[in-house]
């Protein structure tokens, strides 16, 4: 599935998939389709964006009782995967959702 789907399924379905296990993904929709002018159909599909204005209680509970594993290698590759996680990391904390 790889870990951007893992990530934005489990974060638009927390009812439906609880467990997410990501390694070494990207989780801005910029990567793969440039500035998207916001189209929210891309906008909802890129958890770096949606998640920071993500305040409805009923998602946040199901997210905060839910499991986020993500783990990204650290080669020369990886560099934008490296950004996105810690990206991730941070919109998480703020939220706060265990990760």
């Amino acid at each position: 599935m790889g870990a951007f789907h893992a990530v934005n399924f489990a974060l638009r379905h927390p009812d439906l998939f609880d467990v997410a296990v990501a390694l070494s993904g990207v989780y801005d929709a910029r990567f793969f389709t440039g500035d998207y002018n916001g189209d929210l159909a891309v906008y909802y599909n890129s958890p770096i964006d949606y998640l920071w204005n993500q305040e409805d209680d009923w998602f946040l509970d199901h997210y905060r009782h839910n499991r986020f594993t993500v783990a990204v290698g650290q080669g020369a590759w990886e560099e934008p995967h490296i950004l996105d996680t810690k990206r991730l990391e941070k919109v998480f904390a703020a939220k706060p959702i265990p990760a």
